[in-house]
């Protein structure tokens, strides 16, 4: 995090104050002789749905990308750089794969990325492969 900055300093702060402030009620019951086995429980069960929820969160963002990897293995058997293909209204000689998408170069020399997933899910047309 060198350099960054944090979008909400205070949040963080009062997450970090009732969590430092429930331990230490929990270990003072603790050692007044109270059960804390059901305080203990229900922190486990808390943590567990937040990272559950995070990890959740992370994969329903990565999707896309995901989907372009998965893509790109597919693809690159069937296209290869050299070609010349036409996909939804752009038409160019494939030029190279990123991690994500190929790399379509126009007859005017511009280079142009097109994602991988859209290779499968749209039609493409092939006008023309090198000998």
């Amino acid at each position: 995090m060198t350099g960054e900055r944090l979008e909400s300093p205070a949040l963080v702060a009062q997450v970090v104050y009732y969590a430092v402030l429930v331990v230490a009620i929990t270990l003072a019951a603790q050692q007044a002789g109270l059960d804390t086995d059901l305080i203990t429980l229900v922190i486990g069960i808390a943590i567990g749905g937040l990272v559950l929820g995070f990890a959740l969160m992370f994969a329903l963002s990565a999707r896309s990308v995901f989907q372009n990897i998965i893509a790109r293995h597919y693809c690159q058997s069937s296209i290869r750089p050299g070609d010349e293909v036409e996909v939804e209204g752009v038409r160019g000689r494939v030029l190279r794969y990123t991690a994500v998408s190929v790399v379509l170069t126009a007859d005017d020399g511009k280079e142009k990325l097109v994602p991988c997933s859209a290779l499968l899910e749209l039609p493409v047309v092939l006008h023309g492969r090198p000998q």
